[in-house]
Parts: C-alpha cells; structure tokens; sequence
C-alpha cells in the first residue's frame, strides 16, 4: 500500500486524553474505566491521523488486556500510541500507559487492534436481523439490566424498551444519546454507544450462561459500514457462537430501524473477570 513501509518502526504517539464527565458513568466493576468502544475511537483517530490511508472502519484481532481506570476528578490522562505497520499494508495500533513501580516506571498495554486495508471491507453484510427466524423464551426490561447486573450511569444506558432472548441469540433496541461534545473518532465511526449497548445485551445472554455478567476481552473482527449518529435509535442482535468453561463468543450486529447494516462484530469474546 501507498504510503506504508513494513520495514518501519513503530511509531510512539503521545496521547493526551480529555477525560469526559460522562466517562464516569462507566463503571462496571465497581470502579471507573474507559469502555472498549471509547478506546477504539481513540485508537483510529491516531491511526488515521498518521496513515490516512488507511480504512479505520475495517479492524481484526483486538485486544483488551487489563482496564483503563480512570482517576477520580481527572480532567486529563496521559496516554501512548504505538503505531506499527504491518507487512500486508495494515496498522497495529496498541495502547499504552505508564506505570510506576518500586525505583522505576514501564508502560503497560491495555489494548491492540489491527487497522485493515480497505480491500477487506464487506461489502454485502447479508440479510437484516428482522428477516431471520428467531423465537424468543425470556423478555427483559432494558431498565432491569442497569439496575441489577450492569451498573451504569446514565449515558452508558444504551438499552431501550426490553430485551428478547431465548439460549442462543438476544435483540434488543438501542439509542445513541446526544452529548454536549462530540467523542474522539466519532467522525471515523460514529456513535460509539449503539455498540456498547449491544455488548451489554450480548452480556445479559452470557449470564444466562455463565452465572454472572462477563466482559468483553478480545475480537476477531469489526466492520463498520454505516456510522452510527446521536440521537438515533438502532436495532442489535448478539448470537452465541461458542461456549466455554468461563468464555463466550458471540457476533454482533447493529442496524439501522429501516434494515440498513451499520457494523458487525465477529467472534466478540466475553468472559467473567475476577
């Protein structure tokens, strides 16, 4: 690809990250932190930034190693991207951090993901989730979902009306609020909570299976065809795809009400976090 050598070294970028009140509202675990869809806003802006060429919208093999805590009244944080070219014409992007230790300090990875080359877009995302055959057994209020087994404040509520869900496969309506400022690489991928409501509808079905709420850890793959705005309702389904002892993993979808494809998420891994 144009622009790209794969003999060159990673590139280290400064990040300062302006810390957005309703960051706080994400606490899952009891403790604030930076949610997955936040950090790849993040993480494709600074992609894009330094390899415009690069199709942002197209991502493979993301990691989520350990949570992006965020200090109490912060108003800022100060972050690392390494940017790494790849040898097909893509971009590993992997957020870092600092940490100190005893008599030193070492940045520490939190996230990874690989940018793609456009040529990998799909293009066809197949039939909307309104055309397959689905049955479902249990239907649950979007608003029991915050209040008993995710614990989030207002702006991360991205689940709407109730839930229907039977062993395999959960849908579920979602909403994009309208926030005061835009989010970073919103103009790259749109609305980063459409998605983070769909994983949270993804987690209820996990708890149906594991007993408790699991996290989101690693993906395949992610496509975003339409960008999703604020103030905009959607439609998500979360269909189990593999179980395990303590992990699960499941594809996503995000559509528009009329049946237009926005993203897809293949093999999201969530699994319970001690």
């Amino acid at each position: 690809m144009a622009g790209i050598s794969p003999e060159m070294t990673p590139l280290r970028v400064p990040v300062i990250l302006a810390v957005q009140p309703w960051f706080f509202d994400h606490a899952p675990a009891g403790r604030a932190v930076l949610p997955m869809v936040e950090i790849l806003q993040l993480l494709a802006a600074e992609t894009k930034r330094r390899f415009p060429e690069i199709d942002v919208r197209v991502m493979r093999d993301g990691r989520f190693a350990r949570f992006l805590e965020l200090r109490a009244g912060a108003a800022t944080m100060w972050l690392a991207v390494e940017l790494e070219p790849m040898a097909d014409g893509s971009v590993q992007a992997v957020l870092l951090r600092k940490k100190k230790l005893p008599g030193m300090t070492r940045m520490v990875e939190h996230a990874r993901v690989v940018f793609s080359r456009w040529s990998e877009r799909r293009e066809e995302p197949g039939a909307p989730v309104g055309q397959s055959l689905f049955t479902a057994s249990t239907i649950m209020d979007a608003g029991r979902v915050y209040d008993t087994y995710i614990p989030l404040g207002p702006a991360y509520r991205s689940l709407k009306g109730s839930l229907a869900m039977n062993d395999q496969e959960v849908r579920a309506a979602v909403q994009a609020p309208v926030m005061k400022q835009r989010s970073f690489g919103e103009d790259l991928l749109g609305s980063p909570f459409p998605l983070d409501g769909a994983m949270h509808a993804a987690a209820v079905l996990g708890r149906r299976h594991l007993g408790r709420i699991p996290l989101p850890v690693a993906f395949g793959g992610r496509v975003v065809h339409l960008p999703a705005r604020p103030g905009v309702g959607y439609n998500a389904r979360a269909v189990l795809r593999v179980k395990e002892e303590n992990r699960l993993t499941f594809d996503l979808r995000l559509e528009e009400e009329q049946g237009g494809v926005c993203e897809e998420v293949i093999g999201l891994v969530m699994q319970e976090i001690v």
